[in-house]
């Protein structure tokens, strides 16, 4: 859950420079792990050739490895948002 985490939080700054991020981790009831990343909309332009775009299939691979499920996308105010579930026993991978 932890590179979900971070690559969520680098892909906001890289993509939406100056927005603000909320992250937002709850263990739910069924023995999962929950975890939240939504960004705004970006405030200041964000840099020409900023990444190469692996930021989500990176994500996608790691929850793949851990049996969980993902869901990326934007928001409907312009920001993005990254949801992940998995099991408590993989979540610390």
């Amino acid at each position: 859950m932890y590179g979900v985490v971070q690559e969520a939080l680098v892909n906001a700054r890289r993509h939406a420079p100056g927005a603000p991020v909320q992250v937002t981790v709850h263990g739910e009831d069924e023995g999962e792990l929950r975890c939240e990343v939504v960004n705004g909309r970006r405030v200041r332009r964000a840099a020409a050739g900023a990444g190469i775009g692996l930021g989500l299939v990176s994500m996608e691979e790691r929850r793949s490895a851990l049996v969980g499920e993902l869901t990326a996308g934007p928001t409907g105010d312009g920001g993005f948002r990254v949801a992940a579930t998995m099991p408590w026993e993989r979540a610390d991978a």
